[in-house]
């Protein structure tokens, strides 16, 4: 290869400036890969954001990072840095998209209540009262009616399967239930941060402010400028006059600035050509020159409009960050709402389904009677309707939670056709919870029954004996109802009434046989009919039999085994009553009263064996049964048991226990958003001095220095300052036509009104749902006492249309019965229902009061914990040491836009209603520029 020194000039000559160019040509032509540049911004915008959110409540979740999960559906397999467009074309998913999530979330309040739930102790009615009646089991033509798909989300209930197992002798197969994952609330929520593309736009935006920022800051470092660094090599070949003459030209700029701190630019520029003319004239000659520019301007009265992009991109990344920390709450609470919402939808299905079930028995009923002539047709045509009825508006539930399903899922992320399913035992722990609640209110409502009775100068000690044992076995069933919601596991309580209640019953069993032996000794006295003679001896002898039969119960209740003899001798009574009865039966109808007396007969003898094989129960017990003071004596222990149980209060609706303006301050002071609707304000005010300070003559002062290389030495770095130039330059542009500019003025100072009415505004919408958070939670409580206090009704009227329908009396038959517990199970759900509302209207007021902490899965975990109070916090929500947020540290703002971080904060009074106006409680405290 020839060197220059070929053409006879010395290579030191020329090598600067032909190696500058070289290495200028390697770099430009090269540059960094994609996959640096990627890798770079990310580490530069996840440490921007890191930095600018370090120990603030509103920071992002650790190892935020916009990447979609691997399992999500939005993940891209291919390269990051050149992704490749999908493969397209229709699809469906029907599995997949759940697997990533563990059950292992589940909350415990959850699994406590799956396993101490009983199956369908919910949606049953009081206490055994559904096994007082034989029901005629669901016909399998009324289960062909109801669709597959409807018929599957019945069968998730366990009263639904039972009636099935009833209705056709086996459990319902796979191919019956709802094939698909039952999810819970936390399990709902890992699912959302996977698949929601709502989450995934979120982090996205927060990302976009943190990169745009980097950009900002870049610009306040010596740096390269972008497009402005090349060099580009000419050849020319020139043939003129047989003479040929070939020129390589290869120019050369690099240029780099800095903003800075005071708003001015400094800017340096190198530029360098070489000129090689190969076979000219005067053979190879080389002319290498170089000029470097170093320049500094300042603007004397615009500057703070140069520092602003920097200032608005760091506050920006402030705004994003609590935005988006703010969307992770408002995105659990919708979704919350919504599964809530749903739970609801599911038990609607399930009170639709023992709807239909008691209308499609109701209807065959009535079918049996027109055909026995004891019912009218039209009254079978309304039956007939009342069950197309009720299967309508079950099919209309069906619908309505696969409709509201679905929505869920595109909420969510996951597609639509993708079969999901609720874990439906947080709806069951709520409802037994909730039974609890409405076992307490019965217990109570029994205890005042029997205190007036007590209260009473002549209390009935039949009364007391009857209302005694129901209040026992409310005792009980109160005990039962709270073992099941988790909220007590002993049962030493239980055994204790226990205890009480057989004994109990066997007084109020010898209280029957005192009254009977009365009417016997009366209808004996005054030689009453045989019939009814015989009616009374047989009374008494049933209510001897039964007082034995009660004794037999108080000694299984203390753990002993009853002698076999009591035993045989009671079924032996049982039978020889059954054969008077049926004799009697036999000679009334035949009309043979010699046949009467002599079973009359009979029915003594049987009395006389019965009282002397009681005697010593009789003399143990005594004759206190007329006593009323001794008869109160025996409730006493019962009472007192019941006061026990009713000191440990059963989990209701807890109080809020926050005050109505402790919750608006506290609101006004913490809330995110709003804090980002205040620092705004400062945004635009800022704004008014940029449009005040364009209105002003523009002054900018640039001193620059320019140094080049000596004509005479061919060396592209030899600088010399006695080849050089400096200037200093003042450019003045009077404000003579400012027409532009002034209307920019006008809108800047209409656009900060127009901001502080926005920040009014907000804070007048945060109030107002506040507010309406207290209201709605004070309401929830008052109707959820309401709904209790029904249920307890409902209850009631179960337990005495049972005691009708087992006298037959006052013409109550088995629809009424199935009617009034159709009736309590509807109770029983609204109280859900209520309970349920204010579990949401709580999420809310937490929200509003931005005291709602999702954790890293974006769920809430005081959730459950309903002891859980918001508290009164009036501690204004900074950035910084300002209301009105933070400059950048380090520039040199002007001392009116320094005037944001001196406004004064007050102390939040609670103020009366009035009309005076405060300016230091606002906005408007932010000063101006005249």
């Amino acid at each position: 290869m020839w060197g220059l020194g070929y053409f006879g000039l010395p290579n030191t000559i020329h090598r600067d400036g032909i190696r500058l160019g070289t290495i200028l040509l390697l770099i430009l032509g090269t540059g960094c890969g994609r996959h640096y540049y990627l890798r770079q911004a990310d580490e530069q915008a996840y440490r921007t954001l890191a930095e600018k959110t370090a120990d603030a409540a509103w920071a992002p979740p650790i190892g935020f990072n916009i990447l979609p999960d691997p399992d999500s559906r939005f993940a891209d397999p291919t390269d990051p840095t050149s992704p490749q467009l999908p493969a397209t074309g229709p699809r469906l998913y029907k599995a997949g998209f759940v697997n990533a999530v563990s059950s292992s979330v589940e909350p415990k309040l959850i699994m406590e209540s799956a396993e101490n739930v009983p199956p369908g102790s919910a949606a049953s009615a009081a206490d055994d009262s559904a096994a007082v009646l034989r029901v005629i089991p669901v016909s399998p033509t009324d289960w062909d009616a109801i669709p597959l798909s409807c018929r599957q989300w019945m069968l998730e209930f366990d009263s639904v399967r039972r009636e099935y197992e009833q209705s056709f002798e086996k459990s319902p197969s796979e191919a019956e239930r709802v094939a698909a994952p039952k999810l819970t609330l936390q399990m709902i929520m890992e699912l959302a941060l996977i698949h929601s593309r709502e989450y995934q736009t979120q982090k996205e935006t927060l990302y976009r402010n943190s990169l745009n920022l980097t950009l900002e800051r870049y610009d306040y470092a010596l740096h390269f400028n972008p497009f402005a660094n090349r060099t580009t090599p000419n050849f020319v070949h020139d043939r003129s006059n047989a003479t040929t003459v070939n020129r390589l030209s290869v120019p050369t700029a690099l240029a780099g600035s800095q903003v800075l701190a005071t708003g001015g630019e400094f800017v340096a520029r190198f530029a360098n050509d070489v000129l090689l003319t190969f076979n000219g004239p005067s053979g190879f000659t080389a002319d290498v020159g170089s000029q470097m520019l170093l320049q500094l301007s300042q603007s004397l009265f615009q500057r703070d409009v140069v520092l602003e992009n920097l200032t608005q991109s760091e506050r920006n990344v402030i705004y994003a960050a609590r935005d988006f920390a703010r969307f992770r709450k408002t995105f659990f609470s919708g979704l919350a709402n919504r599964y809530y919402d749903l739970l609801l939808t599911y038990r609607g299905i399930e009170i639709g389904a023992q709807d239909y079930f008691s209308t499609a028995r109701a209807f065959h009923q009535g079918q049996a009677e027109y055909q026995a002539n004891r019912l009218p047709r039209f009254q079978v045509d309304q039956f007939e309707q009342n069950a197309l009825r009720s299967l309508s508006n079950l099919i209309r539930n069906c619908n309505s939670l696969e409709r509201s399903l679905d929505d869920f899922k595109i909420q969510i992320g996951l597609p639509p056709e993708l079969l999901i399913h609720l874990n439906l035992g947080e709806l069951e722990w709520l409802t037994a919870s909730d039974e609890a609640t409405v076992r307490e209110e019965l217990l109570r409502r029994a205890r005042r029954v029997i205190l007036e009775e007590q209260a009473k100068e002549a209390p009935d000690p039949t009364v007391l004996f009857s209302q005694g044992i129901e209040l026992a076995r409310r005792c009980i069933s109160l005990d039962e109802a709270r073992k099941r919601s988790a909220q007590m596991t002993s049962t030493s309580a239980t055994t204790n009434v226990q205890q009480q209640l057989s004994r109990l019953s066997a007084d109020e069993a010898w209280h029957v046989v005192w009254q009977n032996e009365k009417v016997y000794e009366s209808s004996i006295k005054e030689d009453a009919p045989v019939v009814q003679r015989f009616q009374r001896t047989l009374e008494f002898v049933a209510s001897l039999r039964e007082a034995l039969s009660r004794e037999l119960a108080v000694q299984q209740s203390r753990g002993e085994t009853p002698d076999p003899s009591w035993l045989q001798l009671e079924k032996k009574w049982i039978l020889s009553e059954a054969q008077l009865q049926e004799n009697l039966e036999k000679s009334v109808s035949k009309r043979q009263l010699g046949g009467i007396e002599a079973l009359m007969d009979q029915a003594s003898l049987l009395l006389q064996q019965v009282k002397t094989a009681l005697v010593d129960f009789r003399q143990i017990r005594g004759e206190q049964w007329q006593d009323r003071a001794w008869v109160q004596a025996r409730i006493q222990p019962i009472l007192a048991s019941c006061d026990r149980a009713l000191a440990t209060e059963t989990k209701g609706l807890p109080n809020v226990e926050i005050e109505h303006d402790q919750a608006l301050l506290t609101a006004l002071a913490r809330r995110w958003d709003l804090a980002n609707e205040r620092e705004q304000v400062a945004d635009q005010w800022r704004q008014i001095k940029f449009a005040a300070d364009r209105l002003r003559a523009a002054i900018d002062v640039t001193a620059g220095l320019t140094l080049r290389t000596p004509d005479d030495v061919n060396r592209a770095f030899d600088f010399s300052l006695d080849d050089s130039s400096t200037q200093l330059q003042v450019s003045l542009d009077a404000p003579f036509n400012r027409r532009a500019e002034r209307n920019s003025y006008r809108q800047a100072l209409i656009a900060y009104q127009s901001a502080l009415r926005n920040w009014i505004s907000a804070e007048d919408r945060i109030k107002r749902d506040v507010r309406q958070d207290l209201r709605r939670l004070q309401v929830d409580q008052q109707q959820f006492a309401i709904a209790v206090a029904s249920a307890a009704l409902a209850q009631e009227r179960v337990l005495s249309t049972r005691l009708q329908l087992q006298l037959g009396i006052g013409g109550i038959v088995a629809r009424d019965f199935l009617e009034a517990q159709q009736a309590y199970t509807t109770s029983l759900s609204a109280v859900a229902a209520e309970h349920i509302g204010f579990l949401t209207d709580r999420i809310s007021l937490f929200l509003n009061l931005e005291q709602l902490t999702v954790d890293e899965g974006g769920f809430w975990p005081a959730l459950y914990n309903e002891s859980y109070k918001p508290q009164a916090d009036y501690r204004l929500e900074m950035s910084g040491d300002s209301p009105y947020g933070s400059l950048v540290p380090g520039l040199r703002y002007s001392k009116h836009i320094r005037q944001m971080l001196s406004v004064p904060t007050i102390d939040p009074p609670v103020l009366e209603n009035t009309n005076e106006v405060q300016p230091s409680d606002g906005p408007e405290s932010v000063q101006t520029e005249e």
